[in-house]
């Protein structure tokens, strides 16, 4: 059983759910733990798919279906809660579609720490 906010932030902002396959944020280390995990399961899935016997057409089908599924999920579960962490807000996943850029920002989201956009804002000000 819950208890109730004890504090006026608390009432303001509560601290969001956490679930480990559907987070609100993530930290370094959980976001690198999930690159590579996923990299790891891409590897496995797209080996077992590129050395099936099914008929080419379907094989390709299946790997960009697998593709598909991989990506929304890489950048919904994996680089929004980290954004959100970051302190940036969800439209800057925008930016990981341009070539490039989309290197540059991985690695930031990979190093920076919690809410380091809102501190670099807070020191201009």
């Amino acid at each position: 059983m819950e208890k109730p906010p004890t504090s006026v932030p608390e009432l303001i902002s509560p601290k969001p759910s956490t679930s480990f396959l559907l987070p609100k944020t993530i930290g370094r280390l959980s976001y690198f733990g999930r690159i590579v995990a996923l990299l790891v399961i891409h590897l496995v899935i797209g080996y077992l798919l590129q050395h099936s016997p099914l008929a080419p057409r379907i094989r390709l089908i299946l790997i960009m279906a697998w593709v598909a599924v991989l990506l929304i999920y890489f950048y919904a579960f994996v680089i929004v809660p980290r954004l959100r962490d970051f302190g940036l807000p969800v439209l800057a996943v925008l930016l990981c579609f341009v070539p490039f850029l989309n290197v540059l920002v991985l690695i930031a989201l990979l190093f920076g720490p919690q809410n380091y956009w809102q501190i670099l804002r807070n020191r201009r000000a």
